[in-house]
């Protein structure tokens, strides 16, 4: 006969089996063997700077969402903070802002969800279209779940309570955090967008080149270069936050009332 050889993780379509059965060791597995494809994400970037946004986002939802999220709907009880990780980089590399940049701002700018929702919402029509097919395997194990009450089949039936409406709902709870939020960058970021929706013609048409495009994101979002972003880091007094023009600078007086932007808004 053959002798099996024995190895801690085994990979079945893709999916990672670990020796343990652990739900976190196969997630842990499963971010790893996708940090590459983060990486070749990052090399499309920098090797196409001139690509619309528009463009990009259709490649992040196409090849990496796919990818990164691929089988979670296993991942019931996991901890999926290494994922997240990984798709909260690579919103802000698609928006080329620091890496400390707003999650909240970038997800509104891109109108995305937060990764854990997203996945929740994948796991919530997975598991009600399961439930309209009583003779499937699956469904035989998720009745042995029931009779010993475990944490998975409970987990399940939230999920089953959701409705269609949640990830537009949890996508309207990220603008309502950005509304109720007192913060200096979120405070800015309302004035320039009040409405707090994504500008359809930047992002969806990209009526403007990438290089200016990044410029303006960079800018509503608080990522930019600009002396009063320094001296914020520096945590120069309110009042010591002086503009070459004499008065004292925001992102406000630059955009508004800055006497050497005068011509520039002409």
């Amino acid at each position: 006969g053959i002798n099996a050889e024995h190895t801690d993780n085994y990979v079945y379509l893709g999916s990672p089996i670990p020796a343990d059965g652990d739900v976190n060791s196969a997630i842990i597995s499963h971010a790893k063997n996708k940090q590459s494809h983060s990486l070749k994400f990052y090399s499309y970037l920098q090797k196409n700077p001139d690509v619309p946004v528009n463009i990009k986002k259709m490649v992040f939802d196409a090849a990496i969402v796919s990818s990164i999220t691929y089988a979670c709907e296993t991942w019931i009880t996991g901890d999926i903070n290494m994922i997240t990780s990984l798709y909260n980089s690579m919103v802000r590399r698609m928006l080329d802002v620091r890496p400390s940049a707003c999650l909240d701002l970038c997800l509104t700018e891109l109108d995305l969800p937060e990764l854990p929702a997203f996945v929740k919402n994948t796991q919530r029509k997975f598991f009600q279209k399961i439930n309209v097919i009583p003779e499937s395997p699956l469904h035989a194990a998720l009745k042995i779940a029931q009779s010993i009450s475990s944490p998975m089949f409970k987990e399940i039936e939230k999920l089953k309570q959701l409705n269609a409406c949640f990830l537009g709902n949890h996508i309207e709870a990220i603008t309502s955090r950005i509304s109720k939020s007192t913060t200096t960058k979120r405070h800015l970021y309302k004035l320039m967008n009040p409405t707090l929706k994504p500008p359809r013609d930047v992002y969806k048409k990209a009526i403007i080149p990438e290089r200016w495009r990044i410029e303006w994101s960079r800018f509503r979002i608080g990522s930019h270069s600009l002396p009063v972003e320094f001296m914020r880091w520096r945590k120069v007094k309110l009042e010591d936050r002086k503009c070459a023009c004499g008065e004292l600078q925001s992102e406000e007086h630059i955009l508004i009332r800055c006497r050497l932007t005068r011509l520039f808004r002409e």
